[in-house]
C-alpha cells in the first residue's frame, strides 16, 4: 500500500539519506515522496496535496534566499493547527541532528503524539525508527484508522435548479460536468485560482426543497466529496422592514421553527398553544469574519448590484447577518410571520434548508467541514409574495458566496 510522504529539508545530503532508506529499507516508491527545502515550499505541498507523513527538520530557511531559522519547524506546526488552509498530515516525524532543537520541540510534538528523532548520518538508528513508522502508517491505512482528509475545499448547495444554480453556473469559476454515477447525482466541478492555491469547488441542486432532502443529501454528498466548506447560496423569505427584496443574509443562528412541543389551550383559539424549543446551528467564526468584512464594503455590494442585467429593486443592496428560520412549508401569510418573531425578536428571514444543512455538517464524521448558509431576499412569505426578484435574489446571493470563497 502506497504511502504519501513529504520530506521538509533544507540538506541535500540529509534528504538524499532519508530517501535512500524509505525506498531502500520501507519500500516506498520514488513517486509518493515529494521534497520541500524551505517553509515556502512546504506550506504550497500541504495546501495542494495529502500527504499520509511529513518528514521535518527543525531548522529550515523562511525562502531558498534566506538563512535557516531554528523556530521555522516549530512555526510551520503552529500554522497546522491554527489555519484550515493546510492539508495537516496524519503523522508528522521530526528528524534534527541537533540535541538542543530535538529537546525544545520534544513538548510540541508530544502533544499530538507524534515522534522526534535523533538524526545521526554515521548510525543505523534512525533508520530503523523512520522505517518502524512508515509500517505503522500501512498498517493503519489497510486497517481503515488513519485519519481522513478533506478531498475537496467547497461543496456548494442549492435547493432549486433554476434559479440558484443557475446563478452559480454563470460566475467564472470554470466550471466542467461530472457525470453521475452509482454513488453521487449530477454535479458541477470547478476551480478558482487563489494567490498559489488551487481551491476545488463542487456544486450541485438537492433533488427537492425542504429540509429532509436537504440533511439526507447534504450527508450523503458530505461523505462522497469530503470539502472543507460547505456553502448553500439561494432565495428566502425576509421580514419586511428589517430587510429589502434582493438583500443577502447570513443565516447565524438558524433553526426549526417546528420544533417544539403543541398542547392544548382553554385561552386560544383553536384551541391549542404551540410551546417552541428549537435548537439552533450558528456559523463558524472564522467564516463570518469573512462575511463582515464584505458587508462593509460598500463598492463591492455596489458593484454585484449594478452588474445585474434585469430588473432589479431600487434598494440598495445590504448583507445582513443574523436569525433565520427554517421549516418544511412554504410561508404565504404575514401573520406567520408575527408567530416567528416571537421565537426571536431580531428575525430577519425565514426558509427551508438552511438548519437542516448545517445540522448535517455539524454532525458528519471527521473530517467535519465548516459551514453556511447565504440566501437573497425574493419576496416577504406574505399575501403579495411572488416570484418577480427569484432570479435577482439568487444572483446577490450566489455572488456574495463568491466572494466568501475567494477569501477562504
Amino acid at each position: 500500500m502506497s504511502v504519501k510522504i513529504l520530506i521538509v529539508d533544507d540538506s541535500q545530503d540529509k534528504i538524499r539519506e532519508i530517501s535512500k532508506a524509505l525506498i531502500e529499507e520501507a519500500n516506498v516508491s520514488y513517486d509518493d515522496i515529494t521534497f520541500a527545502r524551505d517553509l515556502r515550499e512546504a506550506k504550497e505541498a500541504l495546501t495542494s496535496n495529502y500527504f499520509e507523513l511529513m518528514i521535518l527538520d527543525m531548522a529550515l530557511p523562511l525562502t531558498a534566499d534566506r538563512e535557516p531559522n531554528h523556530l521555522a519547524g516549530l512555526q510551520l506546526l503552529e500554522e497546522l493547527e491554527e489555519r484550515d488552509v493546510y492539508n495537516t498530515p496524519s503523522f508528522i516525524v521530526g528528524l534534527s541532528a541537533y540535541q538542543a532543537e530535538i529537546t525544545s520541540a520534544k513538548g510540541r510534538f508530544a502533544k499530538d503524539l507524534w515522534s522526534i528523532i535523533t538524526y545521526d548520518p554515521s548510525s543505523n538508528e534512525w533508520r530503523h525508527s523512520l522505517c518502524q513508522k512508515v509500517a505503522h502508517i500501512r498498517k493503519a491505512l489497510s486497517s481503515g484508522r488513519s485519519e481522513k482528509k478533506f478531498d475537496n475545499d467547497v461543496l456548494w448547495l442549492c435547493a432549486l435548479e433554476d434559479p440558484e444554480l443557475a446563478a452559480v453556473m454563470k460566475l467564472p469559476f470554470d466550471w466542467q460536468p461530472s457525470s453521475a454515477n452509482h454513488t453521487v447525482f449530477y454535479h458541477h466541478s470547478g476551480t478558482y485560482l487563489n494567490g498559489d492555491r488551487t481551491l476545488k469547488i463542487c456544486a450541485t441542486a438537492l433533488p427537492h426543497m425542504g429540509p429532509v432532502a436537504s440533511a439526507a443529501y447534504t450527508a450523503r454528498l458530505i461523505g462522497e466529496f469530503r470539502p472543507r466548506f460547505v456553502i448553500m447560496s439561494g432565495v428566502m423569505a425576509g421580514v419586511r422592514e428589517r430587510t429589502n427584496l434582493g438583500d443577502v443574509i447570513i443565516a447565524n443562528p438558524t433553526w426549526d421553527w417546528g420544533s417544539g412541543k403543541r398542547v392544548s389551550s382553554t385561552s386560544d383559539l383553536d384551541g391549542t398553544r404551540f410551546l417552541s424549543a428549537p435548537y439552533q446551528e450558528n456559523v463558524d467564526s472564522a467564516l463570518i469574519s469573512i462575511c463582515r468584512h464584505i458587508r462593509n464594503d460598500d463598492d463591492l455590494l455596489a458593484k454585484i448590484r449594478s452588474s445585474w442585467a434585469g430588473d432589479r429593486p431600487d434598494s440598495v443592496l445590504q448583507l445582513h447577518e443574523g436569525p433565520v428560520a427554517s421549516g418544511a412549508s412554504v410561508i404565504s401569510d404575514s401573520s406567520f410571520i408575527d408567530d416567528l418573531n416571537r421565537q426571536h425578536r431580531k428575525l430577519l428571514g425565514l426558509e427551508m434548508e438552511a438548519y437542516a444543512m448545517m445540522f448535517a455538517c455539524s454532525h458528519s464524521s471527521e473530517p467535519r467541514p465548516k459551514c453556511i448558509v447565504v440566501k437573497g431576499v425574493c419576496d416577504f412569505a406574505d399575501e403579495n409574495k411572488n416570484d418577480g426578484f427569484q432570479k435577482y435574489a439568487a444572483y446577490t446571493s450566489a455572488s456574495v458566496c463568491a466572494e466568501i470563497i475567494k477569501q477562504l
